[in-house]
C-alpha cells in the first residue's frame, strides 16, 4: 500500500512539473490582421478565425483560448455599469476610451 502511494505521488509530481511546451518566456508579437491589431503574448500561440462572430481566436499555453472581437456599436456607460454589477465592483470609475485613444495617438 505504501509503495502504491509513493508511486502515485511521484507520477503526480512528474505530471505537474513545468513542461517545455512554449508557455511563459519572452513575449512575442501576435498580429490580429483581420482587426489591424497586434499584442505581446508569451509562449507559443495560434491565431484562427473566431468560432462565432467576426473576431479572431487566440490559443496558447499562456492565454488558454480567447476570442477578440471589435464591437459593432459602442456600449453606453449605463450598460457597462449594469454588466459590471454582476462582479460587485469597488471604486468604479467612468472613462472616455475614445478620448484616451486620441491622446495616445497624439503622443
Amino acid at each position: 500500500m505504501i509503495r502504491i502511494s509513493i508511486l502515485v505521488t511521484a507520477l503526480v509530481l512528474t505530471g505537474c512539473s513545468k513542461k517545455e511546451d512554449g508557455g511563459g518566456g519572452k513575449p512575442k508579437v501576435v498580429k490580429l490582421d483581420q482587426m489591424g491589431l497586434a499584442l505581446d503574448v508569451p509562449g507559443e500561440t495560434r491565431v484562427d478565425k473566431a468560432i462565432m462572430g467576426d473576431g479572431q481566436m487566440i490559443n496558447g499555453s499562456s492565454v488558454g483560448a480567447m476570442q477578440v472581437e471589435i464591437p459593432k456599436e459602442a456600449q453606453t456607460i449605463e450598460a457597462a455599469k449594469e454588466d459590471a454589477s454582476a462582479y460587485n465592483p469597488k471604486n468604479l470609475k467612468e472613462e472616455n476610451v475614445l478620448a484616451a485613444c486620441k491622446s495616445l495617438r497624439k503622443g
